[in-house]
Formats: C-alpha cells, structure tokens, sequence
C-alpha cells in the first residue's frame, strides 16, 4: 500500500514501513419471528436486514417454511462463522384457534331429515367445511336438542362442541274472547321461538279497551309468548267505565259482543234506558247485563236482563238504594216470620221491560253461606209477597224480578227453645190421649168375652 495525502498546516504523518492487514466484516445471521398464527393474509417470517438478501421469507398459510440468506458482497462480508454461503432459517405460522364465536348453528324446524346447519366464518369470510374444518352431528333428525363437533383442518385447528334445537312448528291463533268481529290471522312459529305480541292487534270493541294477549279466556296480557304445541291466545279486554248510560254506543255493544255488559259509576244510575233498547235486545237472544260502581269503582249491584220484551212496560232506572222501612212496612216486617231485614228502594217503577236477574252486594251484612228471603213488597194490598230464597255467595245475593218497587231481604225467625219445647208437650199430650183410647177400646172387648 502506497501512502498519499495526509499534509496539512498543523499536523504531518510519519509513514512507517509494514504490512496492513484488512479483515472482512461480520453480518450477523437473521433470526426467525415466533408467535405468528394464520390471519389469511401474507406474512413475514423473517426480517430483512443490511448486507445479506433473503428468500422464502414471506408465507400466507400456516405451515413450516425455509427461508434462506445470502450475503450481498461475498468479497468484503461472512457469517459470524467466517463462512460466507447461504444460511436456512426456519420459521413457521401457526394454524389459528376456532372459537365458538366464529360458529352460527340457528335452530331448525323439523323435517324428519338430517339437518346440518352449521355455518363457520373468519370475519367476513365463509370457511370450506373438509377444507378449513371438519363436522360431526349427533341426534339431528327428532326433534329436541341436536349436538355438533366442529374441528379445524388446514389453516385451523381446536374442536367446538355446539348445540341447536330441532324444533317442530306451530299453529298460534286468535280468538276476539266474545267480540263478534275478525280477529288476526294465525301465526306459524318454531315451537320455543319468542312470539313478539306487540304488533297483533285486535278492532276496536264497543264497550271494551284492548290490554293485549292473554294464554286463558281471563287471564292477564302477556307481551310475548312461546309455542310448544298448537294455541290460542285470548284478547284480554277491560270493561269501559262511563259516567252515564253510553246511549250513542250501547246497541254496538249488544251487537257486537256474545255477553254485552255495560259498567256505570252510581251517580249516573238514576238515568233512564229507552224501552226500544229492551225490544233490539229480546231480537238478539243475548244477556245484558248492567253493572253499577260504588265506591273504589267495585260493582254495587248489578241487573241481567234476558227474554222476551215485554210491552206496555214502564220506564227502566238502574238506580237501587238501601231504604229506611215506613211505618207500615216496619209494621208487615215485624208481624212477620223474618229478622234482620234490609229494605232496598228501586228508582224504577212497574213492570219491567224485560225480567232480570238483581244481584246485590251486601257490604258484610250477612255471611256467605246465609240462607235469606227475598220479598217483594206489595204496598197496594199492604203485604209482601212473592217470596224467593236465596243463598249469600261472595257477598252478594241475587234474585229475580220482572216488576219493582221496594223489596225486603231477611233472615227467616228459627223456633226458639221454648217453641220447641210446647211442639213436643202438644205431640205428648196427642199420644197420651190416643194411649187411653185404646186402654178403653181393648176392656170394653174384654168385659164382653
């Protein structure tokens, strides 16, 4: 080597004769990444670095790869064991893990067929069952529950247990519950399925307000509902309650309904029902029946009407009170066979246009199971009459009548102790005497023999 340059104005070299030795430069062997697992997309293996060139170190499936490294000037640079070929690297990419959320198996509706409606994804890719994953069904043709295995090939790997249900299907109907009108079509669902309610409705109902659906003729709406066999479900309803007689609907409701029954509050009791309303009523061959409220909206006292119209009939008032008995009446109550009466004042008068069954809340009057007597109170001849018995259930009473006026519930006297005593003194004497009737028949017969 010849020495050049290296002068300037403040420092000098001194060439000492010799030998320069120049070694090549080391680069160092790339090293495989770990850890890399299937994502379908390509990736790195190996790192590239400075001074040596790479292949086969990129991959996209999962699987064991070689990759390979050469150095770029073989003249100036080796491996840190001085060689300068190639260097093998391996690397890999792991199979990725199936997981249940990349598995959608919906229930089915049963056929008697084998039903296999497992479905895998990644993402948004669909995967290929015998390529990406394996699958093995268990009870898949009754219905029931149904089990499946689902095991990843390939670019996959883990086992999954999953479980649907083969379900049969079922018919879900609507009754109106006594509304003559149509009623929603039938529902076809899974059996087990949820039901969601809230869009069936049901028409309007003269009388009525709709609550919804319910699983018995009276019982409570449901907001949704599950089918396991074929069913009805009911519309629930709930009575109107109006302020006065609903004159503008009450023929839609007598119309429209099996059982028409119209709620008052008892201020508005003592209006009037036309008679014509009775005469359209008789046509249809229906109960009626009139409830009025008392206090915290309970029935007082309710009327069912039903039969023949009956003409020249007065004028019909719901209106029935608790009555304080006049003299006369107090009088007939005392002479009478009866105790604890209560006297009840109708606002209607006369006949009525159609006979009715009264049935009147007693508010702990008499005890359930009381046997009472129901009279009519005939002011006219100054006697009662018409006598009904009746039995106290549920608090109330009920009885018939086709004319009214005031009527006097009670409890009938029993024989005291003493009545029963003089009863049995007068049935002694009777057989004493007919005793001495045959002691004289049977001497007169003994004398004569």
């Amino acid at each position: 080597m010849v020495p050049s340059g290296g002068s300037a104005y403040n420092y000098e070299f001194d060439y000492i004769g010799g030998t320069l030795l120049i070694g090549k430069k080391v680069i160092q062997i790339p090293v495989a990444k770990t850890g890399l697992v299937y994502n379908g997309t390509e990736q790195i293996g190996v790192s590239d670095g400075e001074g040596y060139m790479l292949s086969g170190s990129t991959g996209t499936i999962a699987g064991s790869y070689r990759a390979l490294a050469a150095l770029t000037d073989e003249s100036i640079t080796s491996w840190p064991d001085g060689g300068d070929g190639r260097e093998e690297i391996i690397w890999s990419i792991s199979p990725k893990r199936i997981d249940k959320g990349m598995i959608y198996a919906p229930d089915q509706e049963y056929t008697g067929q084998a039903l296999e409606p497992v479905v895998v994804t990644d993402g948004n890719k669909l995967l290929v069952e015998g390529r990406d994953y394996v699958i093995s069904y268990t009870d898949n043709i009754k219905a029931g529950s149904a089990a499946a295995a689902v095991t990843g090939t390939g670019n996959y790997t883990g086992t999954v247990p999953v479980a649907f249900e083969i379900a049969m299907r079922y018919v879900v109907s609507f009754s109106l519950n006594g509304f003559e009108e149509t009623a929603p079509g039938p529902r076809s669902v899974l059996g087990g399925t949820i039901l969601d309610l809230a869009d069936v409705t049901a028409p309007p109902r003269p009388g009525y307000g709709f609550c919804g659906w319910s699983t018995t003729p009276w019982g409570n709406a449901v907001s949704e509902y599950s089918a396991f066999s074929d069913a009805t479900l009911y519309a629930a309803w709930t009575l109107n309650v109006y302020d006065s007689i609903p004159n503008d609907e009450i023929y839609d409701i007598i119309s429209q309904n099996e059982a028409p029954v119209v709620q008052i509050r008892g201020p508005s009791a003592g209006g009037a029902l036309d008679n014509s309303f009775f005469e359209r009523l008789a046509e249809t061959g229906k109960t009626f029946t009139l409830s009025v409220l008392g206090e915290n909206d309970t029935v007082a006292y309710s009327w069912s009407f039903e039969g023949d119209y009956i003409n020249e009939a007065g004028t019909f008032v719901p209106a029935i009170s608790g009555a304080v008995a006049d003299f006369d009446l107090e009088r007939l109550i005392d002479s009478s066979n009866i105790e604890n009466p209560l006297v009840l004042n109708f606002s209607a008068t006369g006949v009525l246009p159609m006979c009715a069954t009264v049935t009147y809340y007693l508010d702990g009057a008499y005890e359930d199971g009381t046997k009472l007597s129901v009279f009519f109170y005939d002011e006219g001849a100054g006697r009662l009459g018409e006598k009904q018995t009746a039995t106290v259930t549920d608090g109330a009473v009920s009885f018939v009548i086709s004319h009214c006026s005031k009527y006097v519930i009670s409890e009938e006297k029993s024989l005291g102790l003493q009545g029963v005593s003089t009863g049995l003194y007068i049935v002694a004497a009777i057989v004493a005497i007919a005793f001495v009737d045959i002691l004289a028949v049977y001497a007169f017969f003994v004398r004569r023999s």
